[in-house]
Formats: C-alpha cells, structure tokens, sequence
C-alpha cells in the first residue's frame, strides 16, 4: 500500500489540497456538474455579467462559462476556494489568465453586498463545516435579481462497493455513511438551506440528474487518494494490517481490470435560486 500515516486523520481541506493536481483525473464528472448546473441559468452570462465561482477547484466552472462566452462578451470572474493548491492551478490554467482568484473561506466571503450577478457554487454544500453560513454568505454577495446555481450529490455510488470493502476485511464494521452526514443528502434539505438564507421558497428551484462515473475514466493517482481518504476516516479505529487490507481491496474495487462492475452513478441535485 501506498503508506498511509497510522496517525493520519481526514480533513477536507487536506483532501482537496491534495485533489489539485489530480483534479481533472476524476473523470468527466466535475465538467458533466459544472455543465448541467450552468444550462440551468435564467439569465445568460455576458460582458455585464460578474460572476462567482465559489470554492472553484482548479476551475471547471470559469473554464466552462469561458468556452461559451463570445470573445467581445466576456464576463467578470471571481475564483475563490479555501485550497491554496487549487487556487495556484486555476491561476496556471490557460484560458483563465483574467479570471481573479484568490484563496477565501466560503464562510466569510471578503466581498461587498450585492456584488454578483451570478454566484456558482458546484459540489461546495457537502464540504463545508457550516452550510447555513456558506448559504447566506451567496446570498448575502448576491445582487437583487440575480441567481444563483449550486450543485450537489444526494447519492454518493462508490459508498455502496466501500461498505462492502469495509464489511469484508471487518464484517462488525457499522455502516459507513462517509464525510458527509445522511440528513444533507435532501432535496428538503439542500432548498431549505437557500429559503432559510433570504431567498424566497417561489424562487428556488430543485431537480436531479445522474451522472455516470467509468472506472476507466478514472486515473490511477486519484484512484489512490480517495482509497487513501477512506482508510483515513476509519483512523483510530482500525489496526494498520486491516488499514492496509481495507486499502488494498478499496483499490481493487476502483480498478477497471479487477473491479466487480465498470462504475458507479452519483445522483445530483440541481439548484437554481433568484434573489
């Protein structure tokens, strides 16, 4: 096994610092989100627009709204993410040369009220300590009349084959709900979230998507990090041999030539709200 510290404890911040490089080896799915999630704008996005993209990875949702604009028709972006790592990748990235990025916590947005016309925050609920903060800060930084899309999972398809990693190599395992609580994972939820920031219930619209993850599509360093993240959610509870057989049965399971199956789907919950 790739040695994972018997110390090592999960921190999300961590994670995605370490998701940076290998950000785009996850397959099609943050474009496939950032995607769907954008053709859900009421509004279009033009050289009027300024634009948030909110905790933005190494920036799928810059690079996407970008591809789209017309060369004399260019938006004003915002790039923030908590990840210095990230943040170096978007500034690296070609195409996003005028983008502004900046490392910001999602939960105390540097920005004045009412500053963006559009706030876009894909896969950034379930990784916050804090969602009800992180809700009203978008809210808060949002124009009158403007919108905001938000993206998340409610179904996350590699937990299944996990907890069945998990119950091999200790079958008195309990249930293995992963980093982000079972209560989040709502339509309910996830709206009440945006209503209870300010946004009027009429003006927050939710539906789902599923999206497909190949396990081909998959490189092999990603792969090994979420194995990686998996061992180290079970961090003071597990011996290291059966860390390292969790391990290693959770990197057979992701390997397209050993695995049991070609992928899993994650359902996704698409959210668009107007202040």
């Amino acid at each position: 096994m790739a040695a994972v510290p018997e110390d090592a404890k999960f921190s999300l911040k961590a994670h995605f610092d370490g998701m940076a490089p290998i950000y785009d080896g996850f397959g099609p799915i943050w474009y496939e989100m950032g995607g769907s999630l954008l053709a859900k704008n009421p509004h279009p996005i033009s050289s009027s627009s300024i634009v948030h993209d909110n905790a933005c990875g190494n920036g799928v949702c810059s690079s996407l709204i970008l591809k789209e604009a017309d060369a004399n028709n260019t938006p004003t972006i915002y790039a923030t993410d908590l990840s210095p790592r990230m943040i170096a990748e978007v500034k690296k990235r070609p195409g996003l040369e005028n983008v502004k990025a900046e490392v910001m916590d999602s939960e105390a947005l540097a920005f004045p009220d009412n500053t963006f016309t559009h706030s876009v925050a894909s896969m950034v609920h379930p990784t916050t300590l804090r969602p009800d903060v992180l809700t009203r800060e978008i809210f808060r930084t949002l124009k009158p009349g403007g919108v905001a899309l938000s993206a998340q999972f409610v179904s996350y398809g590699w937990l299944g084959f996990t907890q069945d990693a998990i119950r091999k190599i200790r079958p008195d395992a309990p249930p293995f709900q992963g980093p982000v609580p079972e209560e989040w994972k709502t339509v309910d939820w996830f709206k009440n979230q945006f209503v209870n920031a300010g946004f009027k219930p009429e003006n927050v619209d939710v539906s789902k998507i599923t999206i497909r993850v190949a396990f081909q599509d998959i490189w092999p360093e990603c792969r090994a990090h979420m194995c990686k993240a998996v061992v180290m959610m079970m961090a003071g509870s597990w011996s290291k041999a059966d860390s390292e057989a969790l391990y290693e049965e959770l990197m057979r399971r992701f390997d397209p030539e050993t695995s049991d199956g070609d992928g899993f789907d994650h359902e996704t919950l698409l959210l668009v709200a107007k202040k």
